[in-house]
């Protein structure tokens, strides 16, 4: 059996190994994918440190993956997918068409397959050179465009934000508060106001205004100052908030608007919430999370960003220093997303 190389982490809270695996061939239902990027995601550490329900070891994580179709189980077609297709995947595991979420049509809540069959966490992801994974779980990618390396942030970071503000209650040119500026913030920026709202920047210094109006924001606010300055304008119809400190998604949320929304898409890591009833009941207000990455919004949001011109800033890295991508990003470190390239 040939092989090819891999990053794999033997155990919880171990170190990437770089190992050669066999190159299995895909199952019946499986697409198997030589793979040329993949994203390197602060949610892998729920692979890395044992944290995802179902995670075993050893494992190959990786979520953010884009390549081109290397061969085809028996029961795939072949015209949805031709060999050597430009093709990718996310962390959804693909979808069992059987359960009652799917048969109802909210593909991404498929409770057969969907999270319980992440791709990186409980099944092997994109941190190898081939991968075969599900039919299901596999999107296409249009040609030309970006390349490889900048479409993959957009399989999870961007769908995460676009899917979660393109659902969300709001109107053209309504105040959209982006909390954040990093690896989600900086898609959130670009996708809200592609979609038309007058987006604001919120971070803790002024020190990154210049980058928040290329993206396309109007202005920014500090922490300190954003929510008088939004009650000045009546409040956020939208807050989307991509941060992970619990602390500072509690302090945005007097900031939002009446009949607003407040959109968790980054998860807290450090407790929870806190919020004042009052604020809510008396602007009828919601806090709202929103859980997405099936193919179908994995692959609008490609389209929407092709045609808009939305662009992942990021940095890449071989194989090789898949370790040092991943210290990069726990400390913080990437401007914004890192990336490995084969």
């Amino acid at each position: 059996m040939s092989t090819h190389k891999a990053a794999i982490i033997e155990g919880p809270g171990q170190q990437y190994k770089i190992s050669q695996v066999p190159t299995r061939e895909p199952k019946a239902d499986e697409i198997r994918i030589k793979v040329s990027s993949c994203g390197v995601c602060y949610s892998d550490g729920a692979t890395v440190y044992g944290k995802w329900p179902g995670v075993s070891y050893p494992r190959i994580p990786g979520h953010e993956i884009v390549g081109r179709v290397d061969k085809l189980g028996a029961n795939v077609d072949a015209t949805r997918f031709p060999v050597g297709s430009r093709v990718g995947a996310g962390f959804f595991g693909g979808n069992c068409f059987k359960c009652d979420e799917c048969l109802k049509g909210d593909l991404a809540g498929c409770s057969k397959m969907g999270l319980g069959n992440a791709v990186g966490a409980v099944i092997d992801g994109g941190f190898q050179e081939y991968v075969s994974l599900p039919s299901s779980a596999v999107v296409r990618i249009p040609e030309g465009g970006e390349s490889d390396a900048e479409i993959s942030p957009l399989l999870c970071a961007g769908v995460t934000v676009y899917d979660a503000i393109k659902n969300a209650d709001y109107k053209s040119g309504d105040l959209a508060l982006v909390q954040g500026i990093g690896g989600l913030g900086h898609l959130a920026i670009q996708f809200a106001a592609k979609l038309g709202m007058r987006v604001v920047a919120v971070s803790g210094t002024s020190d990154k205004k210049d980058l928040a109006l290329q993206l396309g924001a109007h202005d920014l606010w500090t922490s300190a100052e954003a929510v008088e300055k939004a009650q000045q304008f009546g409040g956020a119809k939208l807050i989307i908030t991509t941060v992970t400190a619990s602390k500072a998604m509690s302090e945005i949320i007097p900031a939002v608007a009446r009949y607003g929304t407040v959109l968790l898409v980054g998860v807290p890591t450090d407790g929870g919430l806190e919020a004042s009833p009052v604020v809510l009941t008396t602007r009828r207000a919601q806090i709202k999370g929103w859980f997405c990455g099936e193919p179908n919004s994995i692959e609008e949001t490609v389209k929407f960003a092709l045609l808009k011109d939305v662009k992942a800033l990021i940095k890449t890295f071989p194989l090789d220093n898949i370790q040092e991508a991943w210290d990069d990003v726990l400390t913080g470190k990437p401007k914004f997303r890192n990336v490995i390239v084969f």
